[in-house]
Order: C-alpha cells, then sequence, then structure tokens
C-alpha cells in the first residue's frame, strides 16, 4: 500500500497529471490508500497493545502466585499490608507502560499519515468546490 502511494505521490510531484480532474483523482485515490494504510497501523497498534496487556496480566499472575504462600501456622507476624486497587503494594511501580522509543516512532508516523490524509481530502473538497463554482472547465471526451 505504501508503494502504491509512493507511485501516486511521484505522479503529482513530476506533474504527470495535466489537469484539475487527474489531480482530484490521483489526491482522492491517495485518500483511499492512506485510510486504508491508518486501518492497517490501527489493526496493528490494537495487537501490540493487547500482548502487552496479556504479558502484564501474565507477569501479576506470575508475582500473585509466588506471594501467596502457605503459611505452617500461628499468628502472622508483621504489618498487614495495604493493596491498591488493581491487587499490588502500593510501593510497586505497575505502570510499566512507558513508551518506547518504537512506540514513539509508530506514533509520530500515525499522526503523519492523518495528517496526509487530511490535506488529500481538502484537496479533493477543493477541486469539487471549484468544479461546482464554474471556476475549472470540464472536459469533453467524444
Amino acid at each position: 500500500i505504501e508503494l502504491m502511494d509512493h507511485y501516486v505521490d511521484l505522479s503529482v510531484d513530476l506533474q504527470l497529471c495535466r489537469n484539475e480532474h487527474e489531480l482530484a483523482v490521483a489526491y482522492w485515490y491517495r485518500d483511499f490508500l492512506i485510510s486504508s494504510l491508518l486501518t492497517q497501523h490501527n489493526t496493528m497498534r490494537r495487537a501490540k497493545i493487547a500482548i502487552k496487556q496479556a504479558e502484564q496480566l501474565q507477569l501479576q499472575h506470575q508475582n500473585h502466585s509466588s506471594n501467596s504462600k502457605p503459611q505452617k501456622g500461628g499468628k502472622k507476624k508483621g504489618k498487614n499490608k495495604k493493596l491498591t486497587s488493581n491487587g499490588a503494594a502500593p510501593n510497586q511501580n505497575t505502570n510499566n507502560s512507558t513508551p518506547t522509543p518504537e512506540d514513539e516512532e509508530d506514533d509520530f508516523e500515525f499522526l503523519l499519515l492523518n495528517v496526509k490524509r487530511g490535506l488529500c481530502r481538502g484537496l479533493v473538497r477543493f477541486f469539487a468546490a471549484l468544479k461546482q463554482a464554474g471556476l475549472v472547465q470540464e472536459n469533453e471526451y467524444e
């Protein structure tokens, strides 16, 4: 999909589109391709988040099972530890969702794709408005 988008981008940059209608079609197609890329990125981001959550859940389960050793009897020694709402001790850092450089790069690429899509949609609407206002002459094919 990225290669197809690059090809259409090159055709616009090299001025192979000769009139407003061809430009509108090129930008409409780029909007379609970029929307497909965004859908693909969203799917991958959701899968990545689900994997991270599953790993954290498994880690919490392992920590919980290692902390719940049976006692030999008698009274408990020491103070009762208060737990936070997610079941961990307050001094443990349970928020391991600090973004990695790879995550930041993915977020930037996602933002850039959204900007490109917005620009393509705006240009398509601009060409449609020009045509509707009669400022662009329509092509006549025989």
